[in-house]
């Protein structure tokens, strides 16, 4: 897989909140978007998230402790932190 840089691509994103791990080599799948991955933390996130180009499986998701939040962002919530600001 050839990496994929966040300031050039432009195509679907899918957004991962990080519960237990921050984004190292073996703690998430491989194929993140490079440069998407935000560490600001919330108490939701405490590692942030981290934008892959296509969506994980529920096996991943659960096998990394991941959490989709792309659903959020659809129903309107721009970011974790406005969604759960007191989690």
């Amino acid at each position: 897989m050839n990496p994929i840089f966040s300031s050039i691509y432009s195509g679907p994103r899918y957004t991962y909140g990080l519960r237990y791990r921050p984004v190292s080599i073996g703690a998430q799948p491989t194929g993140w978007i490079i440069g998407s991955v935000d560490t600001t933390p919330s108490d939701r996130y405490p590692f942030g998230t981290v934008q892959y180009p296509f969506p994980l499986t529920a096996a991943q998701q659960q096998a990394y402790e991941m959490e989709a939040i792309d659903c959020l962002k659809k129903q309107g919530w721009i970011s974790v932190k406005d969604r759960y600001p007191d989690d």
